[in-house]
């Protein structure tokens, strides 16, 4: 077949266009009782991807699974983000136009593979994952962002989000709590992006001017306050590019090929800022060329739960786990800082014992008040594993 490519290319692990919690589960399950029976790494991962293989496979130890023929081996639900993926992939039929191209990576062997693909294959959205990318247990690294020319990578695995966000690929972690599932399948109209402003949007400069304002005042209130008084001095000045303004850009661009009411996005911001910290934040997307064609939402400091719930998106995007513990009402990504930047939760680590060099997070009146805290495993540590 012709691979159809599209304005904006957008690459989905295997993991979250498929529900692979319990086949994940099963991998680090093996490595981990490998390693502890004192097998060397590498032997170790041999014997956690024989394990997922005969899971997926429904043979060996999984012989009693439920087998089904069309895809040669077991069937798995959909994923955090196939409606998501689907529904894209239905805009380039609707419009007439490849606006949208989507593609696929998983990190399985060629035999498990199989069963990933056919899984897709049976499905809708088989027909629309032209481009797939098998690593065989590799991650995935920039070359093959090059390869697919990625504007957007959306994954299970933090190893590989960290890595792209560390080569300017606007990518994210995506969540999927424990036993929930995402149902967007009847929706219609423009799809619904929801993002955070500072460390999403744009950069994260201004973000660390917050951290930093409150950790010299010593009391949060105080330090608010010297950061708005910063902010609105500022009020006309942009904040540098971050990682989502280049995809934001684009997609604002493919709106403007249609009428208001028919663009296929509708970006929309959430972000905790509020009072005269809010102008700059306009005066940065106006400088930035991304055109919200939904609405701008300034929280003030209150939980963003409300909103995700209020709005319900198709997806939303922050930089901060705390404000993502509202992640089973819709699919959620957390965005990485890179590797260097002292927001980056290793940067203490990095820098060395008794280091001063990362900015913690300062909480919340809401999270202080016992209000709903961190999203489980939403974290920028490396997740050991299988994860796609």
């Amino acid at each position: 077949m012709s691979r159809q490519r599209g304005y904006l290319r957008i690459l989905f692990s295997s993991r979250v266009l498929l529900n692979l919690e319990a086949a994940d589960a099963v991998y680090r399950q093996a490595y981990e009782q490998a390693l502890t029976r004192g097998s060397e790494t590498r032997s170790a991962r041999g014997e956690a991807v024989a394990a997922y293989s005969d899971f997926v496979a429904c043979r060996g130890a999984y012989a009693d699974g439920p087998y089904d023929p069309d895809v040669q081996g077991r069937r798995f639900a959909k994923g955090p983000l196939y409606d998501f993926a689907l529904a894209l992939s239905r805009l380039n039929r609707e419009s007439g136009e490849d606006l949208v191209e989507i593609g696929l990576s998983a990190k399985d062997e060629a035999e498990s593979g199989i069963t990933i693909f056919r899984n897709l294959d049976v499905t809708e959205l088989g027909d629309h994952l032209g481009y797939r990318l098998l690593t065989c247990g590799n991650p995935v690294i920039q070359s093959f962002h090059d390869s697919f020319g990625t504007d957007l990578f959306l994954s299970r695995n933090s190893q590989d989000v960290q890595h792209a966000r560390d080569h300017g690929v606007a990518s994210a972690l995506i969540h999927f709590p424990d036993g929930w599932e995402y149902d967007h399948s009847e929706r219609s109209g423009p799809l619904k992006i929801m993002v955070d402003g500072d460390g999403v949007a744009w950069g994260d400069k201004a973000e660390q001017r917050f951290r930093e304002s409150v950790a010299q005042a010593g009391d949060f209130k105080e330090g608010l306050g010297r950061y708005a008084a910063l902010e609105a001095r500022d009020f006309n000045t942009p904040i540098e590019r971050g990682p989502f303004t280049s995809v934001l850009e684009k997609i604002s661009r493919l709106n403007e090929r249609f009428d208001r009411d028919e663009a296929p996005f509708q970006i929309s911001l959430l972000t905790a800022r509020g009072g005269k910290a809010s102008t700059r934040a306009l005066t940065t997307l106006k400088d930035h060329d991304i055109a919200l064609n939904g609405f701008a939402e300034f929280k003030a400091g209150a939980t963003k739960a409300d909103g995700l719930r209020a709005h319900d998106p198709d997806v939303y995007f922050d930089d901060q786990a705390g404000h993502l513990s509202e992640g089973r009402i819709c699919p959620a990504g957390l965005v990485f800082y890179v590797s260097d930047s002292p927001l980056h939760p290793q940067a203490a680590v990095s820098a060395g014992a008794g280091a001063s060099r990362a900015l913690p997070v300062p909480l919340m009146p809401w999270q202080r008040t016992g209000g709903r805290g961190m999203a489980a495993g939403m974290t920028h540590s490396h997740i050991a594993g299988k994860a796609q």
